[in-house]
Protein backbone atom coordinates (compact mmCIF):
# COMPACT_ATOMS: atom_id res chain seq x y z
CA UNK A 1 0.00 0.00 0.00
CA UNK A 2 3.21 2.26 0.70
CA UNK A 3 4.57 2.09 -2.75
CA UNK A 4 1.34 2.72 -4.18
CA UNK A 5 0.67 5.73 -2.44
CA UNK A 6 4.81 6.76 -3.41
CA UNK A 7 3.64 5.83 -7.39
CA UNK A 8 0.54 7.78 -7.03
CA UNK A 9 2.34 11.32 -5.51
CA UNK A 10 4.95 10.58 -8.32
CA UNK A 11 2.40 10.98 -10.85
CA UNK A 12 0.45 13.61 -9.65
CA UNK A 13 4.04 15.64 -9.16
CA UNK A 14 4.84 14.75 -12.75
CA UNK A 15 1.43 16.03 -13.74
CA UNK A 16 1.75 19.08 -11.67
CA UNK A 17 5.29 19.75 -13.58
CA UNK A 18 4.04 19.12 -16.91
CA UNK A 19 0.84 21.47 -16.36
CA UNK A 20 3.30 23.97 -15.05
CA UNK A 21 5.41 23.74 -18.30
CA UNK A 22 2.17 24.09 -20.55
CA UNK A 23 0.97 27.31 -18.11
CA UNK A 24 4.54 29.02 -18.69
CA UNK A 25 4.31 28.38 -22.50
CA UNK A 26 1.15 29.61 -22.93
CA UNK A 27 2.25 32.92 -20.98
CA UNK A 28 5.24 32.94 -23.29
CA UNK A 29 3.45 33.08 -25.76
CA UNK A 30 0.63 35.69 -24.31
CA UNK A 31 3.94 38.31 -24.37
CA UNK A 32 4.09 38.38 -28.35
CA UNK A 33 0.82 39.76 -28.36
CA UNK A 34 1.38 43.09 -28.95
CA UNK A 35 3.97 42.41 -31.41
CA UNK A 36 1.91 40.03 -33.57
CA UNK A 37 2.28 42.37 -36.84
CA UNK A 38 6.21 41.23 -36.94
CA UNK A 39 5.94 38.27 -35.89
CA UNK A 40 3.51 37.30 -38.57
CA UNK A 41 5.73 39.25 -41.04
CA UNK A 42 8.86 37.28 -39.90
CA UNK A 43 6.57 33.74 -40.49
CA UNK A 44 5.94 34.97 -44.04
CA UNK A 45 9.13 35.54 -44.61
CA UNK A 46 10.32 31.99 -43.09
CA UNK A 47 7.45 30.62 -45.75
CA UNK A 48 9.59 32.22 -48.31
CA UNK A 49 13.22 30.90 -47.43
CA UNK A 50 11.33 27.62 -46.58
CA UNK A 51 10.28 27.93 -51.00
CA UNK A 52 13.72 28.99 -51.73
CA UNK A 53 15.45 25.85 -50.05
CA UNK A 54 13.26 23.43 -51.60
CA UNK A 55 13.23 25.18 -55.26
CA UNK A 56 17.06 24.81 -55.43
CA UNK A 57 17.18 20.99 -55.46
CA UNK A 58 14.71 20.75 -57.74
CA UNK A 59 16.11 22.99 -60.37
CA UNK A 60 19.62 20.95 -59.45
CA UNK A 61 17.26 18.11 -60.39
CA UNK A 62 16.10 19.00 -63.73
CA UNK A 63 19.32 20.38 -64.93
CA UNK A 64 21.24 16.62 -64.64
CA UNK A 65 18.22 14.64 -65.41
CA UNK A 66 17.59 16.57 -68.06
CA UNK A 67 20.22 18.87 -70.03
CA UNK A 68 22.88 16.56 -68.59
CA UNK A 69 21.85 12.80 -68.87
CA UNK A 70 19.02 12.80 -71.61
CA UNK A 71 20.42 15.52 -73.36
CA UNK A 72 17.15 17.75 -73.90
CA UNK A 73 17.61 20.35 -76.69
CA UNK A 74 17.70 23.80 -75.03
CA UNK A 75 15.13 26.13 -76.02
CA UNK A 76 14.25 29.28 -75.12
CA UNK A 77 13.40 29.78 -71.07
CA UNK A 78 14.16 26.27 -70.70
CA UNK A 79 17.84 26.04 -70.93
CA UNK A 80 21.43 25.80 -68.62
CA UNK A 81 21.72 29.44 -68.30
CA UNK A 82 18.17 29.93 -67.35
CA UNK A 83 18.13 27.14 -64.78
CA UNK A 84 21.54 29.24 -63.74
CA UNK A 85 19.42 32.55 -63.34
CA UNK A 86 16.39 31.10 -61.94
CA UNK A 87 18.95 29.32 -59.12
CA UNK A 88 20.26 32.90 -58.32
CA UNK A 89 16.81 34.68 -58.12
CA UNK A 90 15.88 31.99 -55.91
CA UNK A 91 18.76 32.37 -53.48
CA UNK A 92 18.74 36.06 -53.32
CA UNK A 93 14.69 36.14 -52.72
CA UNK A 94 15.78 33.44 -50.16
CA UNK A 95 18.74 35.10 -48.39
CA UNK A 96 17.21 39.05 -48.80
CA UNK A 97 13.71 36.84 -46.58
CA UNK A 98 16.32 35.58 -44.40
CA UNK A 99 18.18 38.93 -43.72
CA UNK A 100 14.44 40.94 -43.20
CA UNK A 101 13.03 37.88 -40.99
CA UNK A 102 16.11 38.14 -38.88
CA UNK A 103 15.65 41.52 -38.43
CA UNK A 104 11.71 41.79 -37.54
CA UNK A 105 11.85 38.96 -34.99
CA UNK A 106 14.97 40.37 -33.24
CA UNK A 107 13.18 43.38 -32.60
CA UNK A 108 10.10 42.19 -31.28
CA UNK A 109 12.16 39.75 -29.12
CA UNK A 110 14.29 42.76 -27.55
CA UNK A 111 11.33 44.70 -27.14
CA UNK A 112 9.32 42.19 -25.01
CA UNK A 113 12.47 41.47 -22.70
CA UNK A 114 12.83 45.16 -22.16
CA UNK A 115 8.96 45.25 -20.62
CA UNK A 116 9.55 42.08 -19.07
CA UNK A 117 12.73 43.59 -17.13
CA UNK A 118 10.54 46.36 -16.29
CA UNK A 119 7.99 44.24 -14.89
CA UNK A 120 10.35 41.90 -12.98
CA UNK A 121 12.16 45.32 -11.48
CA UNK A 122 8.88 46.80 -10.44
CA UNK A 123 7.78 43.32 -9.07
CA UNK A 124 10.78 43.43 -6.44
CA UNK A 125 11.07 46.60 -5.98
CA UNK A 126 7.66 46.55 -4.08
CA UNK A 127 7.65 43.30 -2.89
CA UNK A 128 6.35 43.14 0.82
CA UNK A 129 9.19 42.71 3.80
CA UNK A 130 7.69 39.06 4.26
CA UNK A 131 8.80 38.06 0.77
CA UNK A 132 12.27 39.14 0.78
CA UNK A 133 12.63 38.00 4.26
CA UNK A 134 11.94 34.25 2.87
CA UNK A 135 13.80 35.07 -0.39
CA UNK A 136 17.46 35.46 -0.85
CA UNK A 137 18.64 38.36 -2.78
CA UNK A 138 20.54 35.99 -5.17
CA UNK A 139 17.88 34.77 -6.21
CA UNK A 140 15.95 37.82 -6.57
CA UNK A 141 18.99 38.96 -8.83
CA UNK A 142 19.18 35.40 -11.00
CA UNK A 143 15.58 36.18 -11.97
CA UNK A 144 16.23 39.91 -12.96
CA UNK A 145 19.24 39.06 -15.27
CA UNK A 146 19.96 35.27 -16.11
CA UNK A 147 16.90 33.93 -16.25
CA UNK A 148 15.10 36.91 -18.63
CA UNK A 149 18.38 36.30 -20.51
CA UNK A 150 17.11 32.55 -21.48
CA UNK A 151 14.37 33.71 -22.45
CA UNK A 152 15.56 36.48 -24.74
CA UNK A 153 17.19 33.77 -25.98
CA UNK A 154 14.31 31.95 -26.67
CA UNK A 155 12.22 34.87 -28.24
CA UNK A 156 15.13 36.11 -30.96
CA UNK A 157 16.53 32.68 -31.92
CA UNK A 158 14.33 29.48 -31.05
CA UNK A 159 10.33 30.79 -31.29
CA UNK A 160 10.95 31.19 -35.50
CA UNK A 161 13.49 28.58 -35.84
CA UNK A 162 11.22 26.41 -34.31
CA UNK A 163 8.15 27.74 -36.67
CA UNK A 164 10.59 27.54 -40.12
CA UNK A 165 12.11 23.87 -39.14
CA UNK A 166 9.01 22.76 -38.83
CA UNK A 167 7.44 24.32 -41.99
CA UNK A 168 10.68 23.45 -43.95
CA UNK A 169 10.21 19.61 -42.88
CA UNK A 170 6.65 19.46 -44.17
CA UNK A 171 7.94 20.79 -47.46
CA UNK A 172 10.86 18.23 -47.61
CA UNK A 173 8.44 15.24 -46.94
CA UNK A 174 5.99 16.30 -49.59
CA UNK A 175 9.22 16.66 -52.09
CA UNK A 176 10.57 13.45 -51.40
CA UNK A 177 7.22 11.66 -51.34
CA UNK A 178 6.19 13.31 -54.74
CA UNK A 179 9.54 12.29 -56.31
CA UNK A 180 9.47 8.68 -55.07
CA UNK A 181 7.41 7.38 -52.43
CA UNK A 182 9.87 4.18 -51.76
CA UNK A 183 13.00 6.43 -51.65
CA UNK A 184 11.40 8.83 -48.82
CA UNK A 185 10.01 5.77 -46.75
CA UNK A 186 13.53 4.23 -46.90
CA UNK A 187 14.83 7.71 -45.98
CA UNK A 188 12.73 8.04 -42.74
CA UNK A 189 13.52 4.77 -41.91
CA UNK A 190 15.84 6.24 -39.37
CA UNK A 191 14.09 8.67 -37.82
CA UNK A 192 11.97 7.48 -34.91
CA UNK A 193 15.00 5.47 -33.27
CA UNK A 194 16.59 8.68 -33.38
CA UNK A 195 13.81 10.61 -31.75
CA UNK A 196 13.70 7.80 -29.30
CA UNK A 197 17.36 8.28 -28.52
CA UNK A 198 16.55 12.26 -27.65
CA UNK A 199 13.30 11.38 -25.68
CA UNK A 200 15.23 9.37 -23.44
CA UNK A 201 17.65 12.49 -23.15
CA UNK A 202 15.08 15.27 -22.55
CA UNK A 203 14.15 14.33 -18.86
CA UNK A 204 17.51 14.21 -17.74
CA UNK A 205 18.43 17.85 -19.40
CA UNK A 206 15.27 19.49 -17.67
CA UNK A 207 15.69 18.38 -14.45
CA UNK A 208 19.84 19.57 -14.36
CA UNK A 209 18.67 22.91 -15.91
CA UNK A 210 16.30 23.23 -12.93
CA UNK A 211 19.78 22.35 -10.65
CA UNK A 212 21.94 25.14 -12.57
CA UNK A 213 19.03 27.70 -12.43
CA UNK A 214 18.77 27.13 -8.62
CA UNK A 215 22.93 26.71 -8.10
CA UNK A 216 23.28 30.13 -9.64
CA UNK A 217 20.64 31.68 -7.63
CA UNK A 218 22.89 30.53 -4.84
CA UNK A 219 25.57 31.51 -5.53
CA UNK A 220 24.48 35.03 -6.79
CA UNK A 221 23.17 35.50 -3.06
CA UNK A 222 26.40 34.24 -1.62
CA UNK A 223 28.31 36.68 -3.63
CA UNK A 224 25.76 39.70 -2.62
CA UNK A 225 25.53 38.43 1.10
CA UNK A 226 29.40 38.50 1.58
CA UNK A 227 30.86 41.32 -0.90
CA UNK A 228 28.59 43.79 1.24
CA UNK A 229 29.71 42.30 4.62
CA UNK A 230 33.07 41.56 3.61
CA UNK A 231 34.30 44.36 6.67
CA UNK A 232 32.71 41.96 9.55
CA UNK A 233 33.61 38.78 7.67
CA UNK A 234 37.43 40.11 7.82
CA UNK A 235 37.02 41.99 11.59
CA UNK A 236 36.41 37.93 12.53
CA UNK A 237 38.66 36.59 10.10
CA UNK A 238 36.21 33.83 8.56
CA UNK A 239 37.77 33.90 5.23
CA UNK A 240 38.34 30.49 5.07
CA UNK A 241 35.14 29.32 6.19
CA UNK A 242 33.51 31.56 3.65
CA UNK A 243 35.83 30.37 0.92
CA UNK A 244 35.00 26.74 1.77
CA UNK A 245 31.46 27.49 1.23
CA UNK A 246 31.92 29.09 -2.05
CA UNK A 247 34.11 26.56 -3.08
CA UNK A 248 31.23 23.72 -2.17
CA UNK A 249 28.88 26.11 -4.41
CA UNK A 250 31.04 26.79 -7.24
CA UNK A 251 32.33 22.43 -7.29
CA UNK A 252 28.50 21.51 -7.97
CA UNK A 253 27.40 24.51 -10.01
CA UNK A 254 30.77 22.85 -12.20
CA UNK A 255 29.24 19.58 -12.40
CA UNK A 256 26.03 20.26 -13.12
CA UNK A 257 27.17 22.57 -16.03
CA UNK A 258 29.81 20.32 -17.34
CA UNK A 259 26.90 17.26 -17.34
CA UNK A 260 24.74 19.63 -19.51
CA UNK A 261 27.62 20.13 -22.01
CA UNK A 262 28.08 16.52 -22.62
CA UNK A 263 24.08 16.05 -22.16
CA UNK A 264 24.23 18.98 -25.53
CA UNK A 265 27.24 17.31 -27.11
CA UNK A 266 25.60 14.60 -27.74
CA UNK A 267 22.58 15.96 -29.78
CA UNK A 268 23.48 17.36 -32.64
CA UNK A 269 25.89 14.30 -33.27
CA UNK A 270 22.84 11.95 -32.90
CA UNK A 271 21.53 13.91 -35.74
CA UNK A 272 24.11 13.77 -37.90
CA UNK A 273 25.00 9.74 -37.80
CA UNK A 274 21.62 9.62 -38.46
CA UNK A 275 21.84 11.88 -41.45
CA UNK A 276 24.63 9.75 -42.87
CA UNK A 277 22.66 6.35 -42.20
CA UNK A 278 19.82 7.52 -44.06
CA UNK A 279 22.00 9.07 -46.93
CA UNK A 280 24.43 4.97 -46.54
CA UNK A 281 20.87 3.62 -47.13
CA UNK A 282 19.60 5.80 -50.01
CA UNK A 283 23.15 5.40 -51.78
CA UNK A 284 23.20 1.65 -51.05
CA UNK A 285 19.40 0.81 -51.99
CA UNK A 286 19.68 3.29 -55.41
CA UNK A 287 22.83 1.53 -57.25
CA UNK A 288 21.15 -1.23 -58.19
CA UNK A 289 18.57 0.46 -59.64
CA UNK A 290 20.21 3.52 -61.56
CA UNK A 291 22.15 0.66 -63.63
CA UNK A 292 18.19 -0.58 -63.83
CA UNK A 293 17.03 3.17 -65.00
CA UNK A 294 14.69 3.01 -62.53
CA UNK A 295 15.82 5.49 -60.73
CA UNK A 296 17.15 9.31 -62.33
CA UNK A 297 20.70 10.40 -61.18
CA UNK A 298 18.70 13.44 -60.56
CA UNK A 299 16.45 11.91 -58.53
CA UNK A 300 19.08 10.49 -56.36
CA UNK A 301 21.26 13.90 -55.96
CA UNK A 302 18.27 15.59 -55.34
CA UNK A 303 17.50 13.34 -52.53
CA UNK A 304 20.46 13.05 -50.81
CA UNK A 305 20.38 16.91 -50.87
CA UNK A 306 16.31 16.76 -49.17
CA UNK A 307 18.30 14.26 -46.89
CA UNK A 308 20.58 17.14 -45.65
CA UNK A 309 18.28 19.32 -45.72
CA UNK A 310 15.93 17.07 -43.12
CA UNK A 311 18.26 16.33 -41.19
CA UNK A 312 19.71 19.90 -40.69
CA UNK A 313 16.20 21.35 -38.75
CA UNK A 314 16.06 18.24 -36.34
CA UNK A 315 19.87 18.77 -35.92
CA UNK A 316 18.49 22.60 -34.52
CA UNK A 317 15.70 21.37 -32.60
CA UNK A 318 18.02 19.10 -30.85
CA UNK A 319 19.90 22.21 -30.43
CA UNK A 320 17.49 24.81 -29.54
CA UNK A 321 15.61 22.29 -27.48
CA UNK A 322 18.49 22.84 -24.43
CA UNK A 323 17.67 26.55 -24.75
CA UNK A 324 13.82 25.83 -24.83
CA UNK A 325 14.45 23.88 -21.86
CA UNK A 326 16.53 26.50 -19.76
CA UNK A 327 13.73 29.38 -21.19
CA UNK A 328 11.05 27.05 -19.45
CA UNK A 329 12.30 26.93 -16.42
CA UNK A 330 13.27 30.56 -16.06
CA UNK A 331 9.62 31.10 -16.85
CA UNK A 332 8.30 29.30 -14.34
CA UNK A 333 10.48 31.19 -12.15
CA UNK A 334 10.00 34.84 -13.43
CA UNK A 335 6.25 34.34 -13.70
CA UNK A 336 6.40 32.78 -9.86
CA UNK A 337 7.81 35.72 -9.16
CA UNK A 338 5.36 37.88 -11.46
CA UNK A 339 1.99 36.41 -9.63
CA UNK A 340 2.89 37.96 -6.96
CA UNK A 341 2.35 41.28 -8.20
CA UNK A 342 -1.12 40.76 -6.43
CA UNK A 343 0.19 41.55 -2.85
CA UNK A 344 2.81 44.39 -3.56
CA UNK A 345 3.39 47.15 -1.49
CA UNK A 346 0.70 50.38 -1.45
CA UNK A 347 2.35 53.49 -1.56
CA UNK A 348 -0.77 55.51 -0.98
CA UNK A 349 -1.51 53.61 1.77
CA UNK A 350 0.18 53.69 5.56
CA UNK A 351 0.68 56.86 7.14
CA UNK A 352 3.70 59.65 6.74
CA UNK A 353 5.15 61.03 10.14
CA UNK A 354 8.53 63.32 9.60
CA UNK A 355 10.28 62.24 12.60
CA UNK A 356 9.65 59.45 15.32
CA UNK A 357 10.65 59.21 18.67
CA UNK A 358 9.73 56.30 21.07
CA UNK A 359 10.97 52.96 22.97
CA UNK A 360 11.29 49.92 21.60
CA UNK A 361 9.86 46.44 23.12
CA UNK A 362 9.77 43.02 22.89
CA UNK A 363 7.36 41.28 24.77
CA UNK A 364 7.36 37.37 24.48
CA UNK A 365 7.46 37.43 21.20
CA UNK A 366 7.26 34.33 18.56
CA UNK A 367 7.91 34.51 15.13
CA UNK A 368 7.94 31.89 12.45
CA UNK A 369 7.89 32.39 8.06
CA UNK A 370 6.36 29.36 7.75
CA UNK A 371 3.99 29.01 10.93
CA UNK A 372 6.04 25.71 12.43
CA UNK A 373 9.59 26.62 12.37
CA UNK A 374 10.13 29.64 14.82
CA UNK A 375 12.96 31.38 14.28
CA UNK A 376 12.34 33.52 17.22
CA UNK A 377 11.07 31.65 21.04
CA UNK A 378 10.02 34.45 24.17
CA UNK A 379 11.99 36.96 22.81
CA UNK A 380 11.66 39.87 24.91
CA UNK A 381 13.97 43.38 25.35
CA UNK A 382 13.33 46.82 25.87
CA UNK A 383 15.38 49.61 23.95
CA UNK A 384 14.79 53.46 25.43
CA UNK A 385 14.94 55.80 23.19
CA UNK A 386 18.32 57.09 22.39
CA UNK A 387 20.04 53.90 23.49
CA UNK A 388 22.61 51.64 21.49
CA UNK A 389 22.15 47.77 20.89
CA UNK A 390 23.64 45.25 19.13
CA UNK A 391 22.68 41.72 18.62
CA UNK A 392 24.79 39.52 18.26
CA UNK A 393 24.70 35.71 17.69
CA UNK A 394 25.69 32.97 14.83
CA UNK A 395 24.26 33.11 11.68
CA UNK A 396 20.42 32.04 11.70
CA UNK A 397 20.26 32.83 15.02
CA UNK A 398 17.58 35.55 14.35
CA UNK A 399 19.13 38.52 14.33
CA UNK A 400 17.98 39.53 10.78
CA UNK A 401 14.65 38.58 11.71
CA UNK A 402 14.62 40.86 14.48
CA UNK A 403 15.17 44.06 12.69
CA UNK A 404 13.12 42.96 10.14
CA UNK A 405 10.26 42.94 12.52
CA UNK A 406 11.18 46.07 14.11
CA UNK A 407 10.79 47.42 10.61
Amino acid sequence: MKLTGLNIKMKSKNLNGKLHKINSLARLLQLTKPHLNKIVLAALCVMVVNAAELLKPYILKLVIDDFLIKKISQNGMYSITSMGILYFIVATIGGLSSFTQVNLINKAGQEIMRNLRKRVFRTIQFLPLSYLDKTSSGRLITRATNDVEALSEMYTDVIISLFKDFFLLIGIVYAMLALDVKLALISFSVVPIMFSIIFLLKNKIRKNFSKMKSLIGRINGFMAENISGMKIIQIFTAEREKNAEFLNLNAEYFKSTLFQVRMNSILRPIADVFQSLAVAIILWYSMSKIANHTIEIGVLFAFTTYIKQFFNPISDLADNYATIQSALVSAERIFELLDEEGSLEDLDKGKSHEHIQGDIEFKDVWFSYDGSDWILKNVSFKVKNGETVAFIGETGAGKTTIISLIS
